[in-house]
């Protein structure tokens, strides 16, 4: 059985905060890419 310390428990907290900031960057890059393609083919 594994203990559940507090040290654990803070590095399951950044573990997961890191992964919604890794995510917002793709999320952020995907919504630049579409709007310079939408950007693109308007002209």
């Amino acid at each position: 059985m594994t203990e559940n310390t507090p040290y654990q428990q803070l590095t399951r907290t950044f573990q997961r905060l890191s992964r919604f900031s890794h995510l917002s960057a793709i999320a952020g890059w995907d919504m630049f890419a579409i709007l310079m393609k939408l950007n693109n083919s308007e002209t």
